[in-house]
Formats: C-alpha cells, sequence, structure tokens
C-alpha cells in the first residue's frame, strides 16, 4: 500500500494498536518512509506480510486501506518474497557495487512526532512465538525487546556523500535510542542490522548469563577465531561491552 506523507500519524497509529503482546506472531509489517523517485514528494509505503489465510491477512490489510493511496494484495512463494517486499525497496538493498551505510536501533513504540523529518524503514513484529518459551530457553537477546526495527539505510554510488550520509544516520539513530523514544532503559540493536560500533550487550543482550553462554559456545565451536568479523562473540567475559 502507498500512502501521502499527511496520512504517517494514521498509519503509524495503525500499527501501534497492532503491536501488543497478542499480535499475531506469525505476521509482520514492513513501513518505509521516503519520497517519490520521480516527484520528490514524500512517500510511505507498507507491507502487511501474513503466511496463514488469504482472507485473515486482507483482515488485516484492511486496517489501513481505507485511508491508502493505492493497494495490492498478492500471493506468493517464501523464497521470492525479498523481490516482492515494499515494491523492491527490500532487495534493492542486496546488489554489490554501491556503498552501502547503515544505523538501526529497536523501539517499543512508534510516535508520529519521531518520524517528522526522517527517512527510514521500519519492521515490526509479534513477540508470542518468542514469549511462549521460558526465558532460559535459548540466549535470544530480544525478548520482549522486538517490537519495532527502525532502521536507517543509504546506499551511494558517488563516496563524497559519505559523510554526509553517515551524520544523517547516526543524528537519528541517537534520536531514537533515547530511553524516553525507544521506550527501553537501554539502547537494543538487532544484530543483522548493527553499525558495528554499538554496545555487543545491545546486540546479544545485557544478562551476564548470556555473555557466559555465548562466550563458552564461542570457545567450544570457534577455538581460533574463524568466525570473528563484524561484532563477534568475545571468547571471553573480559571482551564483552
Amino acid at each position: 500500500m502507498t500512502f501521502s506523507a499527511n496520512k504517517l500519524k494514521a498509519v503509524l497509529d495503525v500499527t501501534s494498536r497492532l503491536s501488543t503482546p497478542e499480535l499475531d506472531p506469525t505476521m509482520s509489517l514492513a513501513i518505509a518512509i521516503g519520497s517519490n523517485p520521480v516527484t520528490r514528494e514524500p512517500l510511505i509505503l507498507l507491507n502487511v506480510v501474513y503466511p496463514e489465510s488469504e482472507e485473515r491477512g486482507q483482515e488485516y490489510a484492511c486496517l489501513y486501506s481505507d485511508f491508502s493511496d493505492s493497494m495490492t494484495g498478492q500471493m506468493t512463494a517464501w523464497a521470492n518474497l525479498a523481490n516482492m517486499a515494499l515494491p523492491g525497496v527490500v532487495i534493492s538493498g542486496c546488489p554489490t557495487g554501491n556503498q552501502h551505510n547503515q544505523y538501526s536501533v529497536l523501539t517499543r513504540d512508534l510516535k508520529t512526532q519521531d518520524f517528522r523529518e526522517a527517512v527510514i524503514f521500519t519492521e515490526t513484529f509479534g513477540q508470542a512465538g518468542i514469549t511462549a518459551f521460558p526465558d532460559d530457553f535459548s540466549t535470544f537477546p530480544h525478548r520482549d525487546q522486538f517490537n519495532n526495527g527502525v532502521v536507517f539505510s543509504m546506499t551511494y554510488a558517488d563516496n563524497s556523500a559519505a559523510v554526509a550520509a553517515d551524520a544523517w544516520a547516526l543524528q537519528w539513530h541517537d534520536h531514537f535510542a533515547q530511553r524516553e523514544v525507544s521506550g527501553y532503559d537501554r539502547m537494543v540493536i538487532y544484530q543483522n542490522y548493527a553499525h558495528d560500533d554499538e554496545p555487543l550487550s545491545a546486540l546479544y543482550g545485557y544478562e551476564e548469563w548470556h555473555h557466559e553462554h555465548l562466550s563458552a559456545l564461542k570457545r567450544k565451536y570457534d577455538p581460533h577465531g574463524c568466525f570473528n568479523g563484524y561484532h563477534a562473540v568475545p571468547a571471553n567475559l573480559a571482551g564483552w561491552s
């Protein structure tokens, strides 16, 4: 679905109402806020992704479609989802060649006033799937903390844009990471969207038992550090930040 910029509050209001602990764990919402590449007018794109019955998916979509400018519904195979999501926005960041820079932060809520000047991408997921298991079932770090992933992603062919792009995204990352904006006491980052300058605990969890368990696995399965790359799990507790 597409929406004009003046529908931003309505889009975020519906998304916030859906973002409850009871949100269907099989559904996800993806929102991109940017501009029309031809007219340069602000534009909002939204995908409701639902893998169960088409009828139930349409019920969720209808919460938005009454005030959308356009809407397209289709069934597609899971393997093709990235090509269909947000009319190519997702897959467009995958080709190699252009320079790519990205920051992100997880938030509990989506508030209209925090999106007034940003060009961003958000993902909203149900929490019931992970919260159905006890806390010590796994070291998944984002229990009750992956309500919304807010991503600032820049791709450019001209390296002269790098400094300005980084400064723009970092400014908004720092804004959304504030406690009063994110809704969390400390910064929380989804690992796949990390920038590589955040504290490791923001990616993997702040609890010491998380650190102990993950470092033990690191020593057991990667004693030589073959998988040391971006935000690698440290082999010893002293390496955690």
